[in-house]
């Protein structure tokens, strides 16, 4: 999969990581997320090793929710979207790899 900006897109390179996604809810690092300060922020993520299981809304991730498979890719948008997002193993450890894109230091 790619994952492009239009030309003259407002947002910017600001951080990546990577995460070990085990049989605790764990979302991006606040820490990350704190380096765009005011305006827009968006979160890109692949899923590299093995599935997870993803909640959207704030609430620790369980096994009932939304399953992504290796390979796949969740682009999130907003501050608020991007601190509720919590992530789960579905069966082993996974490594899920994030970049974070917007305006730094704003």
């Amino acid at each position: 999969m790619r994952y492009e900006f239009s030309i003259g897109h407002p947002l910017k390179f600001v951080t990546k990581g990577s995460l070990t996604v085990s049989s605790g809810a764990l979302g991006i690092p606040a820490a990350q997320l704190d380096q765009v300060r005011g305006g827009e922020i968006q979160a890109h993520l692949t899923i590299e090793t093995d599935q997870i299981r993803v909640s959207f809304g704030g609430a620790d991730a369980t096994t009932t929710d939304h399953l992504y498979n290796v390979g796949d890719v969740i682009t999130v948008s907003g501050s608020a979207q991007c601190r509720a997002l919590t992530m789960i193993r579905e069966t082993a450890d996974a490594t899920v790899r994030y970049t974070i894109f917007g305006k730094q230091g704003v």
